[in-house]
């Protein structure tokens, strides 16, 4: 799938559900930088910048993960 963000399934959509066949974690933690240390992090260990990571900073990211439902812990 390529383009924009409304390129992507509803979000009620079986894509986003979680697989049967695989372990649900027992516990879930989200570990966040801001932006800033993010991109400095990236240049301090000389990678590319990604297409990934242009989206990231231009906020496209979080727009597409809003509807995103989490297993249950």
């Amino acid at each position: 799938m390529g383009g924009g963000i409304h390129n992507l399934p509803d979000h009620h959509h079986d894509v986003y559900r979680w697989p049967e066949d695989l372990l649900r974690p027992d516990l879930v933690i989200l570990l966040t930088v801001c932006d800033e240390e993010r991109i400095r992090r990236i240049r301090k260990r000389g990678l590319q910048e990604t297409k990934e990571e242009k989206e990231l900073e231009a906020n496209k990211w979080k727009k597409c993960t809003r509807g995103w439902r989490t297993p249950a812990v």
